[in-house]
């Protein structure tokens, strides 16, 4: 799998640079809460077999608890599995819940990490989603309407760390230590996300027309 979004995290924080070096953040970035994303992700990616099997079935029952990067992860241990239609179909959702994070995130910069995600497992699942265009079709239906009717009760702001104001700010010296926004009005995230799954859902039925499943890409 590509380089995993604890390490990412880490990366794009500024963990280390901050004021004090002991890696936390004096900037509005540091009430992002990416906790459970980590630990989940950690436990699907480097835990035992019993400890991945429960992570599975934890974001199986609470899906809503979790950010993309986590849901990605589960696509890429049910792949080791051989369960392609289980890792398509998480596959699809956290795209589809990453392009909706990155159009509410303030930084339109952030939306580079969207194709980032799940890139190493990505030519597998195009290549299972090319098997069967019907089937594909009808997966991503039933991902809008998942995503439809399960809340997003992670933090959003997850993607907020990998824009280019993150890395700024994070900078010792950086003058954007004030209040900023991190994300856009909350009045305009129900329309967000209308507008990202009408666009998703646009951009498979090209596909299908082409005859190709739809390529990440960012929102």
């Amino acid at each position: 799998m590509d380089l995993s979004f604890a390490l990412l995290l880490v990366t794009a924080s500024g963990a280390g640079r901050g004021e004090g070096g002991d890696g936390s953040r004096a900037d509005a970035y540091a009430s992002i809460d990416v906790a459970l994303a980590v630990e989940t992700e950690d436990a699907l990616l480097r835990g035992a077999e019993e400890a991945r099997q429960r992570a599975v079935e934890r974001v199986r029952t609470t899906p809503a608890s979790y950010a993309p990067p986590v849901l990605h992860a589960v696509a890429h241990v049910l792949l080791t599995r051989g369960d392609l239609e289980g890792a398509a179909f998480w596959s699809h959702a956290a795209e589809l819940r990453a392009r909706f994070d990155a159009r509410r995130c303030a930084d339109p910069s952030a939306a580079a990490a969207v194709p980032e995600l799940g890139r190493d497992d990505r030519a597998r699942i195009q290549a299972h989603d090319r098997e069967d265009l019907a089937r594909l079709e009808v997966l991503v239906a039933h991902v809008i309407a998942w995503d439809r009717r399960t809340p997003h009760a992670y933090d959003p702001r997850w993607i907020n760390v990998f824009g280019v104001l993150s890395l700024l700010s994070a900078h010792p010296r950086s003058a954007r230590r004030g209040p900023v926004a991190l994300s856009v009005p909350t009045r305009l995230w129900d329309a967000l996300a209308e507008e990202t799954r009408g666009a998703y859902l646009a951009e498979v039925k090209a596909g299908l027309q082409r005859g190709a499943p739809p390529e990440a890409s960012t929102p």
